[in-house]
């Protein structure tokens, strides 16, 4: 893990210096665990306790919020982050965390006079600020000389215009720390913006030049700096006669003055060329609102158009609909006349099959009447007992196929229809009772009885009772039972 904490006076460039580490890699501080302090407040906080405490190491409240701050971001590989308040707790941090890296800029002292309002070009404000930046820097030196190993010192402007160089030097300090290229970000290098009397205006940058000159130890440790700075760009300040302070104040005061007029007058112009905007925008928007009416009215009839169209459109529809609609009708009228038609020969067919029932019947009846006569007189004419299976008419009528067939045939109820799986099972057991003494009957030879047996054959009787015995052969069969059935009804019928 690798962590930078970079400071560097308010009028360097390091704040950008950072924002420049962050787009290549460098993670972001995450804020404090208990208290959620940002790095900037911890920074700040720090440097009040240890402002007032004598031993830096043996404070428990800067422990307590460091050990924090270094919990919530342990899981980063590399992060840092950059607060001028942060000079003064280098030392604390240096000997609580060995992975700690520094990160020392400065830049020239002109830096510090160029960013002074009008109002504040007094010659007790720039003493002031003179003497806070020397303290400041002798501060940041001495860290450097006790920590070399550890740091990076950096002139800000040469960090950023040459930010290459830069990242070689951190990622220098820990082998952990890598740091993107610019193409691999995608950003383009920057160069610093810096302030309007440094560089557009040459009066102001000489007068404070020559300000500058009055505070040799100023220029003494700027001269270290860049001595002892690992990137840099300035020049080192040579010693000339001091120039009078009051002079070059009034000089440097009538400097911003002719800037400021400029600065007015160029935002004069500026109005002038807003206003002129307006009236142009204005205007622009009467033709608009114009447009934006003639569009309005456009659209109120394009309305009207469509719902003409919409209307045209449901009466065409409509029309067809109700063409539709009769064909529909004319369908429906011929399915009604075939339901009829087919409801007449349904009932025809039922009431012929009735007949059917009643005639097969009848002639059932007369023939077993017959039948026990022609038995009782050969019973008389012989010694011997006579069977009533002798004649091939009751041994075709007792045989299962007729019984079972015409036991449907005298099926004529819906009572009838419900009780008929029980009469067929009678009918069968009937037949097993005689069915060993009509296997056990001689064949029949008489030419006579066998085109008699064929006739019997031929009844409906027969025919349904062996197409019940036949559906008994196999499942297939059985479920085509009713459709058989209906079959050999209406094949009998033609």
């Amino acid at each position: 893990m690798s962590i930078i904490i970079q400071t560097g006076h308010p009028s360097s460039s390091s704040a950008m210096l950072i924002e420049m580490l962050y787009e290549r890699g460098l993670n972001r501080a995450n804020p404090s665990n208990v208290q959620k302090l940002s790095a900037n407040q911890i920074a700040d906080t720090l440097n009040k306790i240890i402002g007032r405490s004598q031993d830096n190491t043996t404070n428990k409240l800067a422990d307590n919020l460091a050990v924090d701050f270094l919990l919530a971001n342990i899981d980063q590989d590399s992060w840092g982050w950059e607060a001028s308040s942060n000079l003064l707790a280098l030392p604390y941090w240096a000997s609580l965390d060995k992975n700690s890296r520094f990160v020392l800029v400065f830049d020239h002292p002109q830096k510090l006079l160029s960013h002074l309002e009008l109002e504040e070009l007094t010659e007790t404000n720039i003493d002031t600020v003179m003497q806070e930046w020397l303290t400041y820097h002798s501060a940041m030196l001495d860290f450097w000389n006790k920590n070399q190993d550890k740091c990076v010192l950096l002139e800000g402007k040469a960090a950023i215009k040459k930010i290459v160089k830069t990242k070689g030097l951190l990622e220098s300090l820990n082998d952990s720390l890598v740091l993107k290229s610019g193409w691999e970000t995608g950003i383009h290098s920057r160069v610093e913006k810096t302030d309007l009397e440094c560089n557009g205006n040459i009066t102001s940058k000489l007068i404070v030049n020559e300000l500058i000159k009055n505070y040799p130890k100023v220029i003494s440790i700027f001269n270290v700096l860049l001595t002892k700075g690992d990137l840099i760009e300035s020049s080192s300040i040579y010693k000339t006669k001091k120039p009078e302070v009051k002079l070059l104040v009034e000089a440097l005061i009538d400097s911003k003055k002719s800037i400021d007029n400029l600065a007015n007058n160029l935002e004069e112009k500026e109005i002038l060329e807003t206003r002129q905007l307006k009236e142009t925008i204005n205007n622009k928007d009467i033709v608009i609102k114009d447009i934006l009416k003639e569009l309005e009215t456009l659209k109120i009839e394009n309305k009207d158009i469509n719902i003409e169209l919409l209307r045209l459109r449901d009466t065409e529809k409509g029309n067809k609909e109700l063409e539709h609609n009769k064909v529909i009708v004319e369908n429906i009228q011929e399915l009604e006349n075939l339901k009829h038609t087919f409801n007449k020969e349904i009932s025809w067919l039922t009431e012929e099959l009735h007949k059917t029932q009643d005639l097969l019947e009848d002639s059932y009846n007369k023939n077993i009447v017959i039948e026990a006569k022609a038995t009782v007189k050969a019973l008389a004419a012989s010694a011997k007992p006579v069977t009533i299976y002798h004649s091939p008419e009751s041994r075709t009528k007792n045989d299962l196929p007729y019984r079972l067939g015409a036991a449907m045939i005298r099926t004529k109820t819906i009572k009838d229809a419900v009780l008929l799986p029980a009469v067929l099972t009678k009918e069968y057991h009937k037949f097993k009772e005689i069915e060993q003494e009509l296997i056990s009957l001689p064949a029949l030879e008489n030419a006579n009885d066998i085109l008699e047996v064929e006739k019997l054959r031929g009844h409906l009787s027969y025919k349904l009772g062996n197409t019940v015995t036949k559906s008994l052969e196999s499942p297939r069969k059985f479920i085509a039972l009713p459709l058989n059935i209906s079959k050999e009804i209406m094949k009998f019928k033609k």
